[in-house]
């Protein structure tokens, strides 16, 4: 099994290559700009409103609902710029929803705020391999793995990074050390 913790909800997966998952699910038609949540320009300082807003988008992705969710995320980064679980519940909603650039993009605003952020590294990395910038995955991916040697998640994307770019030496090292 593959287990992945998104915030306290656990997912297994019997095979370590959830691309095909992801790849597979239906794509989420993006609303018209109008219909946009977008988080509150006028933020308050970190807080309650912080709180709240993180527990509404923990509603919003508890529903599935992950426009509102990322609205409710952003505005509680907005209020607290340091905070890397409401970064990271943004990238993850992005990653869901197959907008893997938006996801890049949130997974290096948690790293700018937790260098050792393992999951984020991982998102990163499997993010980055999913859209075909290898050597940004395998930095990443590298990363996580410094940070956490035992990470089979991130040696197992690694070795799928070598294994789509034939270096076989690499990808069956990588593979090796998933099942070691």
């Amino acid at each position: 099994f593959v287990r992945i913790d998104f915030e306290g909800v656990e997912l297994k997966y019997d095979r370590s290559d959830i691309s095909d998952i992801i790849l597979s699910a239906p794509k989420l038609q993006e609303p018209a700009q109008s219909d946009k949540t977008e988080s509150s320009p006028n933020a308050q300082p970190a807080g309650k409103d912080n709180v709240d807003a993180f527990k509404r988008g923990e509603e919003f992705l508890a529903k599935n609902s992950l426009w509102e969710a990322i609205a409710a995320f952003k505005e509680s980064f907005a209020a607290d710029p340091a905070d890397a679980k409401s970064a990271y519940n943004v990238a993850g909603a992005y990653f869901l929803m197959g907008k893997f650039d938006d996801a890049i993009e949130w997974y290096r605003k948690v790293i700018a705020v937790d260098k050792n952020n393992v999951n984020a590294y991982v998102g990163l990395g499997i993010t980055s391999r999913l859209t075909l910038k290898y050597s940004q995955a395998t930095d990443a991916l590298s990363q996580a793995i410094k940070l956490d040697d035992k990470s089979v998640i991130a040696m197992s994307e690694l070795a799928m990074c070598y294994q789509v770019q034939e270096d076989w030496p690499n990808a069956v090292a990588w593979y090796k050390k998933t099942v070691a």
